[in-house]
């Protein structure tokens, strides 16, 4: 009796704590059978071990463990098989869901010809790694060779993972491997898509019928597929993949894509976004590393790295007219992209490509909510630029701030630089080398010549809407008060005569206005002024005989020209000339 005591104590310690049954092993019989099952447990020397496979014959929680591998003694040869005997179980929101628990499949290659459906998000399948574990398959099995989905749909995220396997197609057309949907929190971690090649194939399909397919996390390796990672095409009115974790790497080859964001026609949007995103993609010949079309919008924080391993024709990015490219990271690799010319790419890209006519990339502050009746205009948010100080005292701040005003009816938007701070006591000033340029189809540029020392130019308050006074500009101009006199300036009028003025000589002044000296024989004269501009009407002109104190009389004008006559100059007299355009 002591004997078998002993027995039993060392056969309790020597079970793995994992495959410990309950309930409690009764005591031993001497029949060798107790918990035999086909194990070959020993008794001459008290130790257990299995050779098949162990499990439970009636599982009953979530944390049942079944077992699948390719040996006829295993209790489970096909995955199938070993969902369909895991129990149920209701999760913490009272959804019950009619199989849960964890399927770990030995290392070998299962031909899978048929869809394996998992609609419980309790689910793990455990492979023996990408190398080891291997489903291959065979055909194009309807709705993928396994999908996995909740149902009922349930917002607990605290799900199963899917991990350590490849799925491997034999180059049927429209085959797929997994197919994942309406599912939250899904994790496909180390699982690798290889080989579908076929018209139409995809190694991993996410899609939503009605609803989410969020909080994700994948870790995969994509290998020779025709497309990697599919997600869509939108089946609803709008299909989001979101707030996950996704680090992929992907080898792809002439024609094929890694990575396919495809929403639908209509307006019907697929929306990829505030994820993080992890890519490395190594292009052999024309692949394309990432296509967004039909309405599909990325906005991910994302690294991303695009090699042309070989060959040429490859494309980095595709993104067609109806979609947009947003969101902010690094992006890296050949300048491969093909953006279609009404697409929109407004990320922040913090690498471009080694080709330096590729644009990095671009900063976009968008408005959080949208405008209502009630809330017309909604601002974006503002970029501030803050530098610190030594004030004399203490540490001071000194910030630019840049932010837009939208507007609406006849209102106009406008965009506005604001300075706060308290770093020195002039008044602030944004500096612009080289002037500005301003308007679209027929752009103008105001500059300002580099003065010889600092100037400040004073633009007062007009009082009223006005415009700026061009110097070659023709315009009328009302209102203006010369406090110091005009100037004739310009090329010097023409000026001839009769009598003394017959002969001119040192003439002065300007277009308009000047002096000159009537150096011909005394007598009557007459002076003919032409100041060199077309008038509207005509000229009206005035000149004296500033030697005789005598005033000439205007005797005639056209639009070019305007005439004086004396009664007499003596030779050599001054004489000086007005004339105004009217």
């Amino acid at each position: 009796m002591i004997k078998r005591l002993i027995l039993v104590v060392a056969v309790c310690l020597s079970i793995p704590a994992g495959l410990r049954p309950s309930p409690t092993i009764p005591a031993p019989t001497g029949d060798n059978n107790y918990i035999r099952k086909d194990g070959g447990n020993s008794r001459s020397s008290g130790t257990l071990s299995f050779t098949g496979q162990f499990s439970t014959t009636a599982p009953s929680q979530i944390g049942t463990t079944l077992f699948v591998c390719r040996s006829t003694s295993c209790l489970y040869q096909t995955v199938a098989a070993a969902y369909a005997a895991l129990p149920p179980c209701t999760d913490a929101s009272g959804n019950t869901f009619t199989h849960c628990g964890t399927i770990q499949v030995a290392g070998g290659t299962y031909s899978v010809s048929t869809n394996t459906s998992v609609t419980s998000p309790y689910v793990s399948i455990i492979g023996s790694g990408t190398s080891n574990t291997i489903f291959s398959e065979t055909g194009a099995p309807s709705n993928c060779a396994f999908s996995w989905t909740a149902s009922p749909a349930t917002w607990n995220n605290d799900v199963g993972v899917w991990t350590g396997f490849e799925i491997r197609s034999d180059g049927t057309a429209n085959a797929c491997g997994i197919k994942v949907f309406n599912i939250e929190g899904w994790d496909l971690t180390k699982v690798s898509f290889s080989n579908f090649t076929g018209s139409g194939a995809i190694g991993l399909l996410q899609t939503n019928v009605n609803f989410h397919t969020e909080r994700g996390h994948l870790s995969a390796w994509f290998n020779n597929d025709n497309i990697g990672w599919e997600i869509g095409p939108t089946v609803s009115s709008w299909q989001t993949t979101g707030y996950g974790n996704f680090d992929i790497s992907c080898a792809a080859y002439a024609g094929q894509t890694c990575l396919s964001i495809v929403g639908a026609s209509g307006g019907v949007q697929n929306f990829f976004a505030q994820s993080f995103f992890r890519g490395v993609f190594n292009l052999v010949g024309a692949a394309t590393a990432i296509k967004l079309a039909n309405n599909s919008q990325w906005n991910n924080l994302y690294q991303i790295q695009i090699e042309q391993t070989s060959g040429s024709g490859a494309i980095g990015r595709s993104v067609d007219s109806t979609s947009l490219w947003t969101g902010m990271g690094w992006l890296s690799g050949a300048n491969l992209d093909s953006l279609a010319s009404a697409s929109s790419d407004t990320s922040v890209n913090f690498a471009g490509d080694t080709n330096s006519t590729r644009a990095v990339g671009s900063w976009s502050f968008v408005a959080p909510i949208q405008a209502t009746s009630g809330n017309q205009t909604v601002a974006p948010s503002t970029l501030r630029f803050q530098g610190n100080c030594w004030n004399g005292r203490a540490n001071a701040n000194d910030a630019w701030t840049i932010f837009a005003n939208p507007a609406v009816g006849s209102e106009a938007p406008s965009l506005t630089f604001q300075q706060n701070g308290s770093c020195g006591s002039g008044t602030p000033t944004v500096n612009i080398p080289n002037g500005l340029i301003f308007g679209t189809t027929h752009s103008a540029k105001i500059q300002i010549t580099d003065p010889s020392a600092f100037r400040i130019y004073t633009i007062p308050d007009f009082g009223s809407n006005d415009s700026f006074v061009g110097a070659a500009a023709t315009q009328t101009l009302s209102n203006k008060t010369f406090s110091n006199g005009l100037i004739a300036g310009g090329t010097a009028a023409g000026l001839s005569g009769t009598g003394a003025c017959a002969t001119i000589t040192r003439q002065t002044g300007g277009a308009w206005s000047g002096s000159f000296k009537c150096a011909g024989t005394t007598g009557p004269s007459t002076v003919t002024i032409t100041p060199g501009t077309t008038a509207p009407n005509g000229w009206s002109c005035s000149s004296s005989d500033e030697t005789a104190g005598l005033a000439g009389a205007q005797s005639g004008h056209t639009r070019t020209t305007c005439a004086i006559k004396f009664a007499t100059v003596t030779q050599n007299d001054i004489l000086t000339f007005s004339a105004n355009a009217f």
